[in-house]
């Protein structure tokens, strides 16, 4: 009788736990997102690799609705191992979009059969505009080099034009022999 009276609180903490805890058709799913392009769930992309370095996506509109949808930043920009690897920063990713590709890269996902239904996507409205400028600006705020996004030329180091052969710069003009 006496190993009876651990048994009154364990009863009763069994009957707690099982108020509080809903069934499991009334649970809430796991955190996995549905994508209205390709129609189906996935879970969130795991973008860690990228983030180390480009903390500012983490919070980026565009890059947190695509990272729920369960895309990544390797899907529009490639692997970059060269690039993340690149302790001196001067390996451009695998895939950059120049401002004229923007549109067409996005639309590769996202066809525009249903945006010119939006008054603000018909002709004429968004001259000059691409899908960054709306949605999400998916740009670095700061940047110690560029890359020309075309070629994956770098063009500039810490704020500096970078020479080229021929005694010219890829940037604006500055003399080939300015120090990097």
């Amino acid at each position: 009788m006496r190993h009876a009276f651990w048994l009154l609180p364990l009863g009763l903490a069994v009957v707690v736990v099982a108020t509080c805890v809903p069934p499991a058709a009334v649970r809430t799913p796991p955190a996995d997102n549905f994508c209205p392009v390709c129609a189906v769930r996935t879970p969130p992309a795991d973008n860690f690799y990228c983030l180390v370095c480009h903390m500012n996506y983490k919070s980026e509109k565009l890059a947190v609705r695509h990272t729920e949808a369960g895309i990544g930043c390797m899907k529009c920009h490639g692997d970059s191992q060269d690039h993340s690897g690149d302790e001196d920063n001067i390996t451009p990713p695998d895939i950059m979009y120049p401002r004229e590709m923007i549109a067409e890269a996005c639309m590769e996902c996202h066809p525009g059969n249903g945006l010119a239904q939006k008054e603000i996507h018909q002709e004429g409205k968004q001259a000059g505009k691409v899908c960054t400028d709306c949605h999400g600006s998916h740009r670095l705020t700061h940047r110690t080099r560029r890359w020309n996004k075309a070629t994956g030329d770098l063009i500039e180091s810490n704020g500096v034009p970078v020479p080229i052969a021929g005694g010219t710069t890829k940037g604006e003009g500055t003399p080939a022999n300015t120090p990097l």
